[in-house]
């Protein structure tokens, strides 16, 4: 049972203050910064590692757990235990931060900005590179020892967290469409864009809300401007789009249709990254331009149907990339839309 409750509280540990310094990070516009996020992560594991790694091995991650007892370091019988500790452990700690911060609607959740096989890819890729140190260092299903904390904290903050490390390694910054941090970063710059093209529709003399094609740009937007994020139950400024499916939990907010009827609205969709040349790591680590890298143009598409038959006119108002020092971490196309029938 210790075991059980030791992975509980490192579980909860992990996500509370990891999350935490990501929620706390949005609300304080930037202060505790990207690479502070990193190094609580870091030091978290690190922590729960040399205070719990004796007891249950810390292993704090479905993922591990599975892991050791594929590798017969860990007996198949305790495996059910420990992962319902770690879920218990993790939801517990979300419940509280939603409870200090319920206006907050991401939760420090990370939101894919590519597609769902881009996601896939480059979680599997992260996570091998993590269970690689952890299998190594680790003595036998327990990660304990002098070195063990160290080694896996770096590798959480350096390759899972704070990717710009690797460009005091290589000499050179990640492409964005290789940078995992391309999913929690820019998002400010984004909403600041959006919100200077709808002030720009708001001189017509009508009200203009804005409508999301991916939940996750809804969300990010609802967060990033701070309109949006007054009266958020009773008069949302941004939605996600029309959808006849339960497919995220925007479905169960108030829907446009019918509330702002005779309206404008700004339509925001992001461009999947633009795929890179066969050749390019050998291209990127000779000093070949960033800009260069990308085998195509970011691929713009016409307005989607729904939105030609809710408005009386939908103008295309072209691509607007999206810069965060001094790189194109996303591109989204921007329509107007004209009186909500």
């Amino acid at each position: 049972m210790r075991n059980y409750i030791a992975e509980l509280i490192g579980t909860f540990a992990l996500v509370f203050c990891g999350t935490g310094a990501i929620i706390i990070d949005q609300q304080s516009g930037g202060m505790v910064s990207h690479v502070g996020v990193a190094i609580t992560f870091g030091l978290i594991i690190m922590s729960m590692i040399y205070s719990l790694g004796n007891i249950s091995g810390a292993h704090l991650n479905p993922a591990v757990s599975i892991a050791f007892t594929v590798a017969k370091r860990f007996p198949v019988i305790r495996l059910p235990g420990y992962i319902i500790s770690q879920l218990i452990g993790a939801s517990v700690a979300s419940f509280i931060l939603k409870f200090l911060f319920p206006a907050n609607q991401l939760l420090g959740a990370t939101i894919p900005a590519g597609s769902e096989l881009q996601s896939f890819v480059l979680e599997l890729v992260l996570t091998f590179f993590l269970m690689l140190v952890i299998l190594s260092v680790a003595a036998g299903s327990k990660e304990q020892g002098m070195f063990a904390g160290l080694a896996i904290g770096f590798v959480a903050v350096a390759f899972m967290h704070e990717p710009d490390l690797i460009q005091h390694l290589a000499g050179r910054v990640l492409p964005p469409k290789i940078d995992p941090s391309t999913r929690v970063r820019a998002y400010r710059a984004m909403a600041d864009t959006v919100e200077s093209e709808r002030e720009k529709l708001l001189a017509n003399g009508k009200p203009v809300f804005i409508i999301g094609a991916h939940y996750g740009t809804t969300g990010h937007l609802s967060f990033y401007i701070p309109e949006a994020r007054t009266n958020i139950a009773d008069n949302p400024l941004v939605y996600c789009q029309t959808s006849t499916e339960a497919k995220n939990q925007f479905y169960f907010w108030p829907g446009y249709v019918g509330n702002r009827t005779g309206d404008n609205a700004l339509y925001v969709k992001e461009l999947s990254t633009p795929k890179l040349k066969k050749d390019w790591v050998h291209l990127w680590l000779h000093g070949t331009p960033l800009e260069e890298l990308p085998r195509e143009e970011p691929k713009q598409g016409p307005p989607p149907d729904f939105l030609t038959q809710e408005f009386e006119s939908v103008k295309d108002l072209g691509v607007f990339p999206i810069y965060y020092r001094g790189r194109i971490f996303h591109n989204i196309q921007l329509f107007e839309c004209r009186n909500l029938h």
